[in-house]
């Protein structure tokens, strides 16, 4: 698994992403401004390239792994 960072969404629920924490958070921000409803999300398990859709409102915390 490669470095990243952790998502936690209020749920409880773990994800793991291939980008660091400071940009994710400036997604998930981007994300909120703009209403939207999924954010697209590269994973970093193995294969890589995957991606998750996550919804911006239901994250609680964001942190580098």
């Amino acid at each position: 698994m490669r470095d990243g960072a952790e998502i936690v969404m209020f749920s409880g629920e773990k994800h793991y992403c291939a980008e660091r924490a400071w940009k994710v958070s400036e997604q998930v921000n981007k994300a909120r401004q703009n209403g939207d409803t999924l954010l697209a999300i590269e994973r970093n398990l193995i294969p890589t390239g995957q991606m998750m859709y996550l919804d911006p409102r239901q994250i609680e915390s964001i942190k580098d792994r």
